[in-house]
């Protein structure tokens, strides 16, 4: 044991002497088998003979694109040069094959960016305002009366919405996937999902007013225009985009619950909506993105920590974020910090199966898609628990340390002293990256629970209002909607049991019985543990 503790040593004293930079450059016999069972592609290849990811996704989504068929064309010429980070935008357009648009012209404004424009230093108070107001409109008909600062808020926008409107009928959306740090999937981000956001929430405020004035077509072209907005973001393979995605169903669950409140619904109309509504092709399930986006991230950022491009504490704890304080210190490390760490990662890939951390990484993604696989969302709660309890066994305890030597002497007590075999220091590394606290249950697992629901809630209302507008009431029950409206009537996904369906005096309320399981009564409280409620009051 002596000689052995000597023998490292030694040889944290030849590490400590080599120069990271120069060390960088050098070519390195590869880490990883390539194969589907630890890379799950084939690739292309980095100049180290590594995975290109970032590359691979550009390939892939890219494929059948062009200028006359991406909506990202259009939509740069209604957000403008905002849509990219500006330290990304040389790549990213010319991946486009796109001229950057001038940074001065009639661009999409938000709303904080209206209000600090129009308001100057009292722009916050009206921030919040308008907030608050947004929130309100979004629900319900209203004029520019009720609401004159959403009203030019709009007006404001009038012809980047409209841009924004022919981009929702074009068939793809590709934003090159880019890193200007280097080869970092983890860390690839961009605007514009984050904008088409805005724009859906302009979008159900455009459509309220025009409820308000009387004009459902345009009410309901405005909806339409959201979903398929997105759609078209379901189907880009962007970062989170399954979360924006299904948040801007939800703005337009909301315009929709406006619309079907209002008394603008004759038969036509609401027989045309409903097939209409029938064809939109609904989001794909979470599952399928999140794992296989989560799985090659993973495995991209395994392979970066495994050359020494990443440290755990970054891939854990912080993001290299640009124009941040954090990025400066990062690029302005000194000779010292760097020889330090880079000995920390000569340790770190000492005696280490890589094969079997990206093998662990793997199994887990693959573990994942079997949870969601599951007929239930019951079954897939149960199954990311008992999931989560077998990864608890093989996640290390370990919290990474702000200070290199600290971090050191922890890699040098827990790899050195305690003599970890190689297939146990692979299984540690992929028990760090797929910790029990990255399952899915909250965010994707109910997230797409509860987007089933009110979908299926939005074919149910549009049906009942198609119900209503030819027999001037709401039926008694759900059953007599089909066939005439619906071939069968969907159930919760929740419980896979019909939704609550209660009539009222000027309406009804239709409800699923949300992630608690638990018919809390219809009662709008939280949709995130209480029942997602379709309500419909008409005005006497």
């Amino acid at each position: 044991m002596v000689g052995l503790r000597t023998f490292y040593m030694l040889l944290a004293v030849c590490a400590f002497s080599v120069d990271p930079d120069e060390h960088a450059t050098r070519k390195r016999p590869p880490l990883f088998t390539i194969s589907p069972e630890t890379t799950v592609i084939d690739g292309p290849l980095t100049q180290h003979g590594t995975i290109d990811y970032i590359a691979y996704l550009n390939q892939r989504y890219s494929e059948g694109v062009t200028a006359d068929n991406n909506a990202v064309v259009l939509l740069c010429e209604a957000f403008g040069p905002e849509i990219v980070y500006d330290w990304d935008r040389e790549v990213v357009f010319s991946l486009l094959k796109l001229p950057p648009p001038p940074e001065d012209g009639e661009y999409f404004v938000t709303l904080e960016e209206f209000a600090r424009q129009s308001y100057g230093d009292d722009a916050d108070s009206v921030i919040e305002q308008m907030q608050a107001d947004s929130a309100i409109a979004r629900n319900m008909s209203w004029t520019s009366e009720e609401f004159p600062e959403l009203d030019a808020l709009l007006d404001a926008n009038e012809r980047p919405l409209e841009v924004v409107a022919r981009a929702s009928h074009r068939s793809r959306f590709y934003m090159p996937f880019t890193c200007s740090l280097g080869n970092f999937l983890f860390f690839v981000g961009e605007p514009a999902p984050r904008l088409v956001m805005e724009a859906s929430r302009l979008l159900a405020l455009r459509s309220t007013r025009h409820l308000g004035e009387g004009n459902i077509d345009d009410a309901w072209a405005d909806l339409m225009c959201i979903l398929r907005l997105a759609k078209l973001v379901d189907d880009s393979g962007a970062p989170l985009c399954e979360l924006t995605s299904m948040a801007a169903f939800g703005v337009a669950f909301q315009n929709l619950q406006a619309m079907l409140c209002s008394n603008l619904l004759d038969e036509a109309r609401a027989e045309r909506f409903l097939r209409e509504y029938a064809h939109w092709k609904p989001l794909q399930s979470a599952s399928e993105s999140w794992v296989e986006m989560s799985r090659l991230t993973e495995l991209n950022s395994l392979q970066e920590y495994a050359a020494g491009n990443l440290s755990m504490r970054e891939i854990l704890v912080e993001k290299p974020v640009h124009g941040t304080e954090y990025e400066s210190q990062l690029r302005a490390q000194t000779p010292l910090g760097k020889r330090t760490e880079f000995m920390i990662r000569v340790f770190a890939n000492l005696h280490t199966d890589w094969n079997a951390a990206a093998r662990r990484v793997v199994y887990f993604y693959d573990r994942c898609h079997e949870a969601f696989a599951t007929e239930t969302y019951r079954d897939r709660v149960l199954a990311f628990g008992d999931l989560e309890k077998e990864f608890e066994q093989i996640a290390p305890h370990y919290s990474p340390s702000y200070y290199p030597a600290k971090e050191l002497w922890y890699r040098l007590q827990r790899f050195i002293v305690l003599q970890r075999t190689p297939l146990l220091r692979g299984n540690d590394v992929a028990g760090l990256m797929v910790r029990p606290a990255n399952l899915p249950v909250t965010t994707y697992v109910t997230g797409q629970a509860r987007y089933e629901a009110k979908q299926r809630l939005a074919t149910i209302g549009l049906a009942l209002a198609a119900y209503r507008a030819r027999h001037e009431e709401y039926p008694a029950e759900l059953s007599e909607l089909v066939p005439d409206y619906v071939a069968e009537v969907p159930l919760d996904p929740y419980t896979d049991a019909p939704f609550v369906y209660q009539l009222n005096g000027t309406g009804y309320i239709l409800y699923a019985l949300g992630p608690n399981l638990v018919d809390d009564g219809g009662i709008d409280v939280s949709e995130n543990d209480f029942d997602i409620i379709l309500r419909v009051d008409h005005a006497p």
